[in-house]
């Protein structure tokens, strides 16, 4: 026999539910009172203005809570909900903030509208629309469609599939999978490294440090990656510098406006073309073939007993082969039995680290004879001119890049809301930011202590009454 109670609340209600032997069932509904259904022994409930306290319980659990009204038409979320320890299965649909905590079953959250904080689900996770920002840290599987319109931060947890993150990205200890679509602001990749990370746009700068593969689309800002395994590392176009530690496998980058730096590079390396100056430091593997166009000056250190064969253009000078190799020149260097092929085009200087001299080493003129000397200089600082106006095309696309990111979640909030004007749907996602940043980031610390243990429901409460007053 279902029980159903009623609880009328004001205009900031709350649900703190703990210790359910059941499965949880939320939406929202247009009235002013929370609604309770027990489908098997009825759990204990007390009230205290605005928060609603649910303790124990056998048997599955049904709530609605109240949704507000917004000013040209439409409802909006205005319940918060803590759920802890729980035995079953939870789905909720239209609140505003929410923490679940400690679920033995899955969860399914729809229509968030502020912060989520998800801890300690055993079973699958789907969201659908996070109007504000994510925390989710001991889970098995994620799934977010529809976005997240803040920030997100991920630990713990064997697979993850977001399409799109408004604010910045933080993952840690992925331990199957990562992919994620377009990131507004940066992303932080670090100890995953027995994962596979699948990155779209990021608006910002990358940072990945351990990581069994990468692979990551057009990057605004700086990238820095670090122990990357054998798999290897693929990126688009990058507005700004890149740099590479300990890298064991393939690398490949499309256009870079800025400075590449790379050193224990175990693999072959790929550049479209390089805006600014090179320093790289490599293994080159024999039967490898690293192709690298550069528009400024270009450092490269060979391993010791090195069996390179090196095939450059170069527009300014030559230092360290140990031969009259003069400016403006196109030359070969082979170096031990030259098992490993290293192509260079330098718009600069190049300067070359080893540990010998090369096994042998010829000059290369251009097929025309004229074209020889100042034309063939020329043509070195032309290229470092056209690689370093790339250099500047690509920073202002980096920028343009987390401009586009969060253009979306915009086009998405202005959608939704001509849906809620025009009465074809009654969608709450993204929320109107009516807080402040240091009020939302407030919020989000209390919410996060509680899925951790250290403040109590009520204590939350008092805290987040203040923050709203």
């Amino acid at each position: 026999m279902v029980q159903q109670q009623l609880f009328p609340v004001g205009r900031h209600p709350r649900v703190s539910i703990e210790n359910l032997t059941g499965s949880l069932e939320v939406w929202g509904w247009e009235e002013s009172s929370i609604a309770v259904e027990a489908a098997g022994e009825l759990p204990e409930i007390s009230q205290e203005q605005d928060l609603l306290t649910i303790r124990g319980g056998v048997g599955d659990l049904t709530l609605r809570i109240p949704l507000g009204s917004r000013f040209f038409g439409g409802s909006k979320a205005i319940t918060d909900l803590y759920v802890r320890r729980l035995s079953g299965h939870v789905s909720i649909e239209k609140a505003r903030d929410v923490v679940l905590s400690e679920i033995s079953g899955g969860a399914r959250v729809s229509n968030c509208a502020g912060n989520l904080v998800l801890e300690a689900i055993q079973e699958p996770v789907e969201v659908l629309a996070c109007g504000d920002s994510l925390q989710a840290r001991r889970l098995g599987v994620l799934r977010v469609r529809q976005g997240i319109g803040g920030d997100a931060r991920l630990s713990e947890l064997d697979e993850a599939d977001i399409d799109h993150v408004g604010g910045d990205l933080e993952v840690h200890q992925a331990r199957r999978r990562c992919e994620v679509g377009n990131v507004g602001g940066d992303c932080r990749l670090e100890e995953n490294a027995e994962a596979e990370l699948l990155v779209g746009n990021v608006g910002g700068d990358l940072r990945v440090a351990q990581a069994q593969r990468l692979h990551a689309g057009n990057v605004g800002g700086d990238v820095f990656i670090q122990a990357v395994a054998a798999a290897g590392v693929e990126l688009g176009n990058v507005g700004g510098d890149v740099s590479g530690v300990a890298l064991a496998g393939p690398l490949r980058l499309g256009h870079v406006g800025g400075d590449v730096d790379l050193r224990e590079i175990g693999g072959a390396v790929e550049a479209s073309a390089i805006g600014g100056d090179l320093s790289l430091a490599g293994t080159f593997p024999a039967g490898s073939h690293t192709y690298l166009r550069v528009g400024g000056d270009a450092r490269v250190v060979l391993p010791e007993q090195a069996s390179v064969k090196i095939e450059a253009v170069v527009g300014g000078s030559v230092s360290g082969v140990g031969e009259p190799i003069p400016d403006g020149s196109a030359f070969s260097l082979t170096y031990g039995e030259g098992a490993a092929i290293l192509e260079l085009q330098v718009g600069g200087d190049l300067s070359l680290r080893v540990g010998g001299a090369p096994t042998t080493w010829s000059l290369r003129r251009p097929f025309k004879p004229w074209l020889w000397s100042p034309a063939w200089a020329q043509m070195g600082q032309q290229l470092g001119r056209e690689f370093a106006y790339l250099g500047e095309e690509f920073g202002r696309l980096g920028r343009e890049i987390g401009r586009e990111v969060t253009d979306v979640v915009r086009e998405i909030k202005r959608q939704q809301r001509y849906a809620w004007y025009t009465g074809k749907a009654n969608v709450d996602w993204p929320r109107e930011r009516e807080r402040s940043g240091e009020m939302a980031e407030a919020r989000a610390a209390v919410l996060r202590m509680v899925a951790e243990g250290r403040l109590s429901p009520e204590e939350a409460d008092v805290l987040l009454r203040g923050l709203e007053n």
